[in-house]
């Protein structure tokens, strides 16, 4: 009974994650192929759809809320074999990175919560993009944060 509770708990997460970045569009593909993956229990194809869909990334580092939604994000990670994860992860940050969105506090932000929820190498390969980030972040309105 309890795991039960905790899966359906897990998915109501899931849910909630998945409208917020779909902007509550219940019908977008967005939100339909995110819903897929979801009750496919297939964590892989959740991320990479959230990933693949630039309007979510740019939400996660735009909104209040967008650090934990990554922390969500984070926890996905640990339902996936490691190279799966670490591919996937790498797409995430590259995609936080790439993202035309002019807030590198935001962005660095993203990055550390996945740092601290992660362990072992892609620790230290997260602590590399975030320093790299923020040393040569291309936002035109802000300095290096480094400074």
């Amino acid at each position: 009974m309890a795991s039960s509770t905790l899966v359906n708990t897990a998915e109501a997460s899931e849910l909630r994650l998945v409208h917020f970045l779909g902007d509550h569009d219940a019908t977008s593909p967005f939100v339909l192929s995110c819903e897929n993956a979801i009750s496919n229990q297939d964590a892989p194809a959740l991320i990479q759809t959230i990933v693949s869909h630039q309007d979510a990334i740019d939400k996660l580092i735009l909104s209040d809320e967008g650090t934990g939604a990554t922390c969500l994000l984070a926890v996905l990670f640990d339902r996936m074999d490691s190279s799966a994860g670490m591919g996937l992860l790498k797409q995430l940050v590259h995609a936080v990175e790439e993202s035309n969105v002019d807030n590198v506090n935001n962005k660095t932000g993203l990055l550390c919560a996945l740092y601290n929820l992660k362990r072992g190498p892609e620790k230290c390969w997260i602590l590399g993009r975030i320093l790299h980030l923020a040393a040569f972040n291309k936002c035109s309105n802000e300095d290096s944060i480094l400074n």
